[in-house]
């Protein structure tokens, strides 16, 4: 099913996934540290930034693990499920 390429791609976005989810665990001990807005407003854009790199990153490893299924329409199918938001097909006019 999955060629030593796309297992090691895998698993290095596998790897990429857990580090998030620690600088995720780490936020927890800063939001004591936050003392007025400057630090809130700077607070909330990390948490942003750390959202939108997992995001990015579940994203990927699911199209990665699309393309290297036996089964690449239920795969898709699969994917386009997990969007936050609904695709559109550029292509109808």
């Amino acid at each position: 099913m999955y060629g030593n390429n796309e297992l090691g791609n895998i698993k290095n976005m596998k790897e990429l996934i857990n580090e998030v989810f620690k600088e995720m665990e780490k936020l927890k001990y800063d939001v004591s540290r936050i003392r007025n807005a400057a630090e809130q407003t700077k607070f909330e854009k990390q948490i942003a930034r750390i959202i939108d790199r997992l995001a990015s990153l579940l994203t990927a490893k699911a199209i990665q693990e699309a393309l290297d299924s036996d089964k690449p329409e239920q795969q898709s199918s699969d994917v386009i499920k997990l969007m936050p938001v609904k695709m559109e097909n550029d292509l109808v006019a």
